[in-house]
């Protein structure tokens, strides 16, 4: 819970806490992810994304503190297939939402069903910008290559760690939907390496 000392109200909140390992946390990659996730956030004021309040650092530990989501998120809803007006309904949603990172020049390169939280009204916010890119920074030699993301929705360019721009999140849109109107992930496989070659090869599912 976050108490606002002006007026004494307060709020429930997620925080996502990395605490200090054996060394600085400066040095620590997954503490510049955190770092680089918030500044990516901080200048989106839309409910496309998870608002967030608060950010802070010690010698021990940083946190965000951000939007509480008590209806979870949405592959929960995916056991079994969505009725096709939901899944467009959520399909809108994550069109709109993308349109708004996309046009503050933020690729997801992350998204899936347990990074898309819903709320009450039925609207959707993304969340989960820890390997997001920024459009207006040119990407490091040293990233070219690496390969990001969740396998089951990474984009054919994403497969062969080669850069990356908003198609990438428009593959991964529409790997949602099929899922949300089949109950199945378009390719599956044993290993990681068999999804991304499917990824890369194989034909389009039909519905």
């Amino acid at each position: 819970v976050l108490e606002n000392g002006v007026n004494g109200t307060s709020m429930e909140v997620v925080l996502k806490v990395l605490h200090r390992g054996r060394g600085a946390l400066s040095r620590d990659e997954n503490y510049e992810r955190l770092v680089a996730e918030f500044k990516l956030l901080y200048d989106i004021d839309d409910r496309a994304v998870a608002e967030i309040y608060d950010f802070r650092v010690t010698s021990q530990y940083c946190y965000i503190a951000m939007e509480y989501f008590p209806v979870g998120h949405l592959g929960t809803q995916l056991e079994t297939p969505l009725a096709p007006e939901e899944a467009l309904h959520y399909a809108r949603e994550l069109a709109h939402a993308l349109a708004i990172i996309h046009t503050a020049g933020v690729i997801h390169r992350d998204l899936k069903p347990g990074n898309i939280m819903l709320r009450d009204d039925d609207s959707i916010a993304l969340i989960d910008f820890g390997i997001s890119q920024s459009l207006r920074v040119e990407v490091s030699p040293e990233s070219k290559g690496e390969i990001a993301g969740t396998p089951y929705y990474m984009s054919p360019e994403q497969a062969r760690g080669e850069p990356t721009d908003e198609r990438s999140d428009l593959y991964a849109l529409g790997v949602i939907l099929y899922q949300m109107l089949t109950g199945a992930k378009p390719y599956v496989g044993e290993t990681t390496h068999a999804i991304l070659e499917q990824h890369k090869s194989a034909p389009l599912p039909a519905l």
